[in-house]
């Protein structure tokens, strides 16, 4: 399984938030802040990918860990469209697992955030081959979700 981590530290996370404003005509333009702010964090990707890495082309997994005062959520496009234009990754659609973890942090103390991309699409290719095998077998009855309905959530 592929996977690759960076790091972002002393840079000043921005928000989705301060992606998009409204003209005068009610359109949306992105701010100037924000597309200097994805420059730096493509910038930043591109510097810390390895030599020959290959763009992760199919599903891929995101891991987000994240010191700041803000909203998290709204910092993950900002992420994926960076890894985009670093060619970490294809396309932000074909992301099929997110998991963030937020540390709180006071105003004063400056913001990080660890990242790692994992390739998917050749931990899929595996699992099909070695049930293509018989090596894995495929239970009777799906256990994703409870008998009772419920869905799984709490």
């Amino acid at each position: 399984m592929r996977r690759i981590k960076f790091e972002v530290n002393g840079l000043q996370l921005m928000s989705d938030n301060d992606r998009l404003r409204p003209s005068k005509r009610g359109r949306l333009f992105c701010t100037e802040e924000y597309r200097i702010y994805k420059k730096d964090l493509t910038l930043l990707f591109s510097l810390q990918r390895p030599q020959g890495w290959q763009t992760i082309q199919g599903p891929f997994g995101i891991r987000i860990k994240v010191w700041t005062h803000k909203d998290q959520s709204n910092l993950i496009k900002a992420v994926l469209d960076a890894l985009e234009d670093a060619e970490i990754i294809r396309n932000d659609k074909y992301c099929d697992r997110l998991y963030m973890v937020k540390e709180p942090q006071k105003r004063t103390e400056p913001e990080k955030m660890k990242i790692e991309v994992i390739d998917r699409e050749e931990q899929a290719f595996k699992k099909a081959n070695l049930k293509s095998k018989g090596v894995i077998s495929t239970p009777e009855k799906s256990r994703a979700y409870p008998p009772d309905g419920s869905g799984g959530l709490i």
